[in-house]
């Protein structure tokens, strides 16, 4: 299954997406939904995104928020799984406001 906006990219074309479907596998096998490893890292996903939706809505100091957390060091350490939620749920929007603040 592709997304409309996938399809959309690529002139109507379906593009198998390989590398992504290995890795998906791969973090699959690394972070099995029942592991505390998968518990970890959602709730940091969870955490970054709830203050990034602060952030957005301007609830929280831009100067104090980048001060005090390391959101940039913790994106790039969860993004291929942030990612691969979004692909494997078929949520576009999800973890969006945490990927923003990165």
């Amino acid at each position: 299954p592709f997304s409309a906006s996938r399809s959309a990219c690529t002139g109507g074309r379906q593009v198998a997406h390989e590398p992504w479907r290995r890795a998906r596998a791969r973090r699959r096998r690394s972070f099995p939904p029942t592991s505390e490893r998968y518990r970890q890292v959602h709730t940091t996903l969870n955490y970054f995104e709830t203050v990034g939706t602060l952030h957005k809505h301007g609830l929280i100091n831009e100067q104090l928020l980048f001060d005090w957390l390391a959101v940039e060091a913790v994106w790039d350490r969860v993004k291929s799984l942030a990612i691969g939620d979004r692909e494997q749920y078929g949520i576009p929007a999800l973890w969006e406001n945490f990927e923003a603040m990165a």
